[in-house]
């Protein structure tokens, strides 16, 4: 599954846990060595606050496991979500709009 599909899965999947403030950003910071899982930043624009999460790819591909997707996300900004300050903020927001723009 390619990242731009598992980007909209795991949008859908926030909707869904009633996390619709929150946006899915891949991260800078995947690991090349290893296929098993992907990392994603999890940021809400509107209480500047951002979570990063280690999903299986298996989990992504599996539509059935979408409850332990959900649940995971929910743990991660419930206890691992932290303020940003607001130049990441700007920086985000860049991001999205160029990419708005290029698609």
């Amino acid at each position: 599954m390619s990242s731009r599909m598992q980007q909209q899965t795991l949008k859908q999947i926030l909707l869904e846990q009633g996390f619709d403030a929150w946006s899915v950003f891949d991260s800078a910071e995947q690991q090349s060595d290893t296929d098993s899982q992907s990392s994603w930043v999890l940021f809400n624009f509107r209480t500047r606050r951002e979570a990063k999460v280690a999903i299986p790819n298996a989990w992504l591909c599996d539509r059935r496991r979408d409850q332990a997707t959900g649940q995971l996300i929910s743990v991660t900004i419930d206890n691992a979500s932290y303020p940003v300050p607001l130049f990441k903020v700007r920086k985000l927001r860049r991001r999205t709009q160029s990419r708005a723009v290029a698609a």
